[in-house]
């Protein structure tokens, strides 16, 4: 519905009031329960007051372009209209609540399709706190900022106060129903709906925060892109399938005097880059690696002081020990590589954790086909050595062990030795 023009700064809107139920909890779980419905009280509130007396004043006001309006409130408008459903759907449960019957699990399980309009919210509120600081240079945007009409609807705190809360919801919601499990008998009707409501906003979280790495990265990308002069030799990277996990500031020193100071990791390949240039300003993709052929180490089983702030990727050609700045580096470097890792080894892997591939070594030329383990064949394969011989059969930790046969190409056609193998004898 279109709003009629009005002065600058825009009259504020009443607010909706939301009442509230008055209730008597009788044991914990009613108590929990009631936390539940008060906290969205509480959170409708306030999403009424941003809207009424801050949004909808807005749109009717020249006081902030439209393109900054929609950068700073974003969607939230929509959620505020998902909420009163939920509420009302809320309300309902408490005012015919019977301890041992009615279920709030439900209640979320309806709503949780709804959680999908937080994504674009996610994702913009990023730019949100930039955004503030450039409206606040203005004056008379700083004076609404910090007037009345504002301070009413936020008690005080300031807008930035209301419009992160639904960045903070989910994992609100995910405390709250934790507590009421907690108090919640396994044989209450509600117990199994609330244990698959918990895990649902746990991964409802867990996407949230997914969608929100994503934009951070395509943003990363598209400078990468715009800036070829800087970032040399990122042409065969960007490719259009390529979706880029994570990027961090490392130290790997290689053999020869290479090192790399930036890597970047993509769901399909590990990208190590060296700086060009003494001003640091040029950085090239000097090593791209297939992840299929890396294995990632925490190299907790050797813990030093160092080790802590490093992780190995064992290839099949070299060893990268990669030194970031901070244990938190560490993790989320950790925890992006090894599922993109596992989900690029999908169906080459046994139930041993072994993988079937081909690769050529480098330094010798030799060919194999088989398993491998740790960057090492293991299991069944077939080496086929750079001077011809062959030696097909079963390697344990890269050597000939157990069953084998070896055909000698520089002895003459037949000579061979079929048999059992151990340490490469």
């Amino acid at each position: 519905k279109s709003r009629p023009a009005a002065e600058e700064g825009g009259a504020a809107d009443p607010v909706p009031v939301v009442e509230s139920v008055k209730l008597d909890p009788q044991c914990l779980r009613d108590k929990k329960a009631f936390e539940i419905y008060h906290s969205e009280v509480n959170y409708l509130q306030s999403l009424n007051a941003v809207c009424y007396r801050c949004l909808y004043p807005m749109q009717r006001s020249t006081l902030l372009s439209e393109e900054d309006r929609r950068a700073l409130f974003c969607n939230i408008d929509t959620i505020r209209q998902r909420h009163v459903g939920f509420l009302r759907n809320l309300e309902e449960r408490v005012k015919a609540w019977k301890a041992d019957e009615t279920s709030l699990g439900t209640a979320f399980q309806e709503m949780m399709p709804n959680f999908d309009v937080y994504k674009p919210y996610y994702k913009n509120y990023e730019e949100v706190p930039k955004l503030l600081q450039r409206l606040e240079k203005n004056k008379r945007i700083r004076e609404w900022l910090t007037g009345d009409q504002v301070n009413e609807a936020t008690n005080g705190h300031g807008l930035p106060h209301l419009l992160i809360q639904p960045c903070q919801r989910l994992m609100r919601y995910t405390l709250l129903v934790k507590e009421l499990l907690k108090e919640t008998a396994p044989e209450h009707p509600d117990h199994p709906v609330l244990h698959a409501t918990l895990e649902d906003l746990q991964k409802a979280t867990m996407s949230m925060n997914e969608s929100v790495r994503e934009s951070e990265n395509q943003k990363i990308l598209n400078e990468i892109a715009a800036n070829p002069q800087r970032y040399l030799a990122f042409e065969e990277v960007l490719a259009p399938h390529r979706v880029l996990l994570c990027t961090l500031e490392c130290k790997v020193n290689m053999a020869g005097g290479t090192e790399y100071t930036e890597l970047y990791l993509f769901k399909d390949v590990l990208v190590f880059c060296e700086t060009v240039d003494e001003k640091k300003s040029k950085i090239r993709a000097s090593k791209v690696l297939d992840l299929r052929y890396l294995w990632a180490d925490d190299l907790e089983s050797v813990a030093t002081k160092q080790t802590v702030t490093q992780v190995m990727f064992l290839g099949l050609d070299d060893l990268f020990l990669v030194q970031v700045k901070t244990v938190a580096a560490k993790k989320t470097l950790l925890e992006a590589a090894r599922p993109a890792i596992d989900r690029q080894c999908a169906g080459i892997v046994d139930e041993e954790g072994r993988r079937k591939l081909k690769h050529t070594f480098a330094a010798s030329g030799d060919a194999y086909a088989g398993w491998f383990r740790a960057a090492k064949p293991d299991g069944a394969g077939t080496m086929t050595f750079a001077n011809g011989n062959i030696y097909e059969g079963h390697f344990a930790d890269g050597k000939f062990a157990g069953r084998g046969r070896m055909a000698y190409a520089l002895m003459g056609a037949g000579v061979e030795y079929d048999g059992e193998w151990n340490d490469d004898k």
